[in-house]
């Protein structure tokens, strides 16, 4: 049983659809605007993934029974343009805050369907020729809204496809052609542009860490450096102590032979005694 459609939850597409069933008068911008804001989605995505889902019904019975919405998706017709769809695309192709072409807009709302960014692009168009009044609407409520505006008077890359005609010529086939390579070399160039970008970031920030971990590393050496010279201090002061032991320790040996070779042992008894005598004074001073 599916557990998602299109990467959305069961319990996203029945909220959906449950709002969908129960507008009363309601149009369906108004709810498609309402579901974006509660999800946090974007209202255009949110129709496209209605119509789709209404689509896919047509043939995937385990959609209908799952979601109960045969009568929903009979009623649908997935070419069709509602004025609240209209509305909502001139919303989003006019408002340019990211300062990309209609071909990339439409791109992004088909969400890389290269179709359904063709058939945008063409509604755009004839929108543009044929509803102008509709566009000025639905901009200047995007301008009261604080909305950066695309500018209309500029023709912007869009790939158009030719009217069917009983006959294509072969210079409307060439345009057509060159239009598509100009369109993939375009893309091509983004996606480089984005990419190369992205590898930089990764590259200064990997640069940035690994900077800091030399600085640490550095630090460290000094410190074990440090450690060392102060070692290195302290054996050169054990040395130099056990030498002096040692030779103080073979000048009483030295007398000690002398005492008993003149078996003078009244004199080594005394000696033996300043001897203890020393040590534990200085065992007392330690």
């Amino acid at each position: 049983m599916k557990t998602k459609i299109y990467g959305w939850s069961l319990t996203e597409v029945k909220r959906l659809l449950n709002m969908i069933s129960n507008k009363g008068s309601k149009s369906l911008l108004s709810v498609f605007n309402d579901f974006a804001t509660m999800t946090k989605r974007q209202p255009f995505s949110v129709r496209n993934f209605y119509y789709k889902l209404m689509e896919q019904a047509e043939h995937d019975n385990e959609i209908v029974e799952l979601l109960g919405i045969k009568k929903m998706a009979q009623n649908i017709k997935n070419n069709h343009f509602s004025k609240d769809d209209t509305v909502i695309l001139l919303q989003n192709l006019l408002n340019n805050d990211k300062n990309i072409s209609i071909r990339r807009a439409c791109l992004d709302l088909a969400n890389g369907d290269d179709k359904l960014m063709i058939r945008y692009q063409n509604k755009y168009r004839n929108l543009l020729k044929t509803k102008p009044q509709l566009v000025s609407k639905v901009a200047n409520e995007l301008r009261a809204k604080g909305v950066k505006v695309r500018n209309v008077g500029i023709k912007d890359n869009i790939a158009v496809m030719p009217t069917p005609k009983a006959q294509i010529t072969d210079k409307e086939i060439q345009s057509l052609f060159f239009g598509l390579v100009r369109l993939i070399r375009k893309s091509a160039e983004e996606n480089v542009e984005i990419r190369l970008k992205r590898d930089a970031e990764f590259a200064s920030t990997a640069l940035q860490n690994s900077l800091i971990d030399l600085r640490r590393k550095e630090i460290l050496i000094r410190e074990l450096e440090e450690q060392n010279r102060s070692l290195k201090i302290k054996i050169k002061n054990i040395e130099k102590n056990l030498q002096r032991n040692q030779e103080k320790m073979m000048g009483n040996m030295t007398t000690i032979s002398n005492l008993l070779g003149k078996s003078k042992m009244e004199e080594l008894k005394n000696f033996i005694a300043k001897l203890n005598l020393a040590d534990k004074t200085k065992a007392d001073n330690i």
